[in-house]
């Protein structure tokens, strides 16, 4: 018996045989935020649907820690296993995510500031970089994108404002 090669497994290979070997149901596949993540919508033994997420080596480290931190919180999924490594389950969240949602459409902005507050109440994680890091190091390359309507600041040469 000739083994198949890896690389050439599909997406949905590859998640079909994760959910086989874990005794998971695969609903559908989605889209991942980055090109090396598999995101699966899978239901367990007991009719749990969870996100069933392969990711990189390098993000799965920071996904891991922030769900790790934020599990209990009530405002992120709770982890329910790390499977292998960059490889896990969440709890699978019904409903829209704000990806998913056109720009026109109504957003809670109240709700969703109550859920940053929330998560960010918890200490990050040692491993984790502050997000306002690598806001700062894209603003230093000239890279930031301008909020919409947002008050533009403008300096001078040597970095003065011009507001009194």
């Amino acid at each position: 018996m000739v083994q198949r090669d890896r690389m050439a497994e599909s997406p949905g290979d590859v998640m079909s045989s994760l959910c086989r070997r874990y005794g998971l149901d695969l609903i559908v596949m989605h889209e991942g935020t980055d090109r090396s993540a598999l995101v699966a919508h899978v239901r367990d033994r007991r009719g749990h649907d969870l996100v069933l997420k392969r990711t990189s080596p390098e993000r799965g480290r920071g996904e891991l820690a922030a769900l790790r931190a934020w599990s209990d919180t009530g405002f992120a999924s709770r982890l329910v296993a790390v499977l292998e490594p960059n490889l896990y389950l969440a709890e699978w969240l019904h409903g829209p995510s704000l990806a998913e949602m056109a720009a026109s459409e109504p957003v809670d902005a109240q709700a969703i500031g109550r859920m940053l507050h929330g998560l960010h109440a918890v200490a990050p994680p040692a491993n984790l970089r502050p997000v306002r890091d690598r806001f700062t190091s894209r603003r230093a390359r000239g890279l930031a994108t301008p909020v919409a309507g947002a008050p533009r600041s403008r300096r001078g040469p040597d970095g003065s404002s011009d507001k009194r």
